[in-house]
Order: C-alpha cells, then structure tokens, then sequence
C-alpha cells in the first residue's frame, strides 16, 4: 500500500473522543464501581451499531462500497467484537482512574489532572 492509500488514524482518533464523550454522559449517574463493566457493555454496544449501521451508512455516503461495510468481516467479527470489547474496558478504566474515589455521592465525578 502506498503512502498516499494509507487511511489517516485522525478520524479514528475523532470517533474514538466522540464515543468516550458519550460514555461520560451516560455513566455519570453510575456507581464508580461499575464503570469498569459498563464500559465493557457500551464497547459491544458501539460494536453493534458501528457493524449495523454506521459502517454501512458511511460506505454508501462516502461510495467506498464493500470495503467500509463488509469491515467486520474481514476482520473476522470475533476480533472486531473483541476490539470494541477492550475499547469500551479501557474506557471505564480511564473513567475508573480520573473519578473521585473520595466521592460520598452514587455518581461519578470526573477530577481530570490540571496543568500548573
């Protein structure tokens, strides 16, 4: 594959943020203690629709046919349902780590790291 064939990981990165903001919105009235697994949940959820809908949906919006809409597939859709898995894990893990663990509260309250 050429330099110029290679898909940009910029998109990724977007949808990536976009998906985690999301899973902010939601979990925020979860227990600290069951984002780890909820994030497991929401990971085979974005599985779910990203195979079903927003794949094919951008295959016929951007004309790449096939190759967009047949990705798990290709992949093997064990191993795509697995990435979404461990993305959604690493996402209630990050939510785990930057929650207040002093909380009080049933809610998760973010404490993201300042710069001085």
């Amino acid at each position: 594959m050429s330099a110029s064939a290679r898909p940009s990981p910029v998109p990724l990165v977007i949808r990536g943020a976009i998906y985690g903001m999301v899973f902010i919105l939601i979990v925020k009235q979860l227990r600290r203690g069951l984002v780890i697994p909820a994030g497991m949940v929401y990971g085979l959820a974005v599985f779910v629709v990203s195979s079903f809908i927003a794949l094919p949906v951008a295959a016929k919006l951007t004309g790449a046919g096939s190759v967009i809409t047949d990705m798990a597939k290709m992949v093997g859709w064990s191993t795509f349902a697995v990435e979404h898995l461990m993305f959604g894990a690493v996402l209630g893990l990050l939510t785990f780590a930057l929650s207040r663990s002093d909380s009080t509260g049933p809610t998760v309250e973010l404490r993201l790291p300042v710069a001085a």
